[in-house]
């Protein structure tokens, strides 16, 4: 602050994805905390941040990666069983059934897709995301690493009251994804994106990020 004293009383934002999930939150956490800690002197004007495919919960990740590519026919209803079956999804528990089970399903029968984007080529990069204050989670519809299935079940597990119920929003048009605004975080998927969202789906992207920064919900028409 004492450094760049010009940039003092300017709206702050956060935003990253994947491992983001972890370190966004927890910076936005500690900026909280800091800016109560002075009462009124200058502050960090925190106004939100955003996560893209976060990283957040691993049990729930891990999971959620099984019924992602289960229910994208990427992996076989044998192996889906063997999958819930024998993994528990936690670093304290884990077995040679289970690791057999993962390999097989991610290795022999997922094949060589893109791992970020499954209906991209496989040379092309891909991207995840999440919100709190003013925050925003998202969640792109073709990343399996860090699947939509996997952020549904950690945002379910958080048990927060819904202001505005699901609906699908536009852009350009389009449905651009569908999202649910509840108390403190607005969850929401981009449609045809995988890992990195700008390079995939730029303009659907560019709306985001606008209601995002507006403090708005999503368009809802076209």
């Amino acid at each position: 602050m004492s450094r760049f004293p010009l940039y003092q009383y300017r709206d702050f934002y956060i935003a990253g994805e994947s491992y983001a999930g972890h370190y966004v939150p927890q910076l936005a956490k500690k900026i909280h905390l800091y800016n109560k800690a002075l009462n009124n002197t200058p502050i960090i004007n925190l106004k939100g941040f955003m996560v893209g495919n976060g990283d957040m919960d691993k049990h729930y990740d891990r999971l959620g990666t099984a019924m992602y590519a289960w229910s994208h026919a990427m992996i076989s209803d044998k192996s889906y069983k063997s999958i819930l079956k024998h993994c528990s999804f936690t670093p304290d528990k884990t077995s040679d059934k289970c690791n057999w089970a993962l390999y097989f399903a991610y290795i022999v029968e997922f094949g060589k897709v893109n791992g970020y984007s499954i209906y991209s080529a496989s040379c092309v990069h891909q991207t995840n995301q999440t919100k709190f204050l003013h925050g925003r989670l998202l969640a792109e519809e073709y990343d399996p690493l860090v699947p939509v299935t996997g952020t549904r079940l950690a945002l379910n597990k958080l048990n927060l009251p819904v202001k505005t119920r699901w609906y699908p929003w536009y852009s350009e048009k389009q449905v651009g994804g569908w999202t649910e605004v509840y108390e403190g975080l607005t969850f929401a998927t981009v449609r045809g994106a995988g890992h990195e969202v700008p390079v995939l789906q730029p303009e659907r992207a560019l709306t985001l990020l606008r209601s995002f920064l507006a403090g708005k919900e999503l368009p809802r028409s076209e």
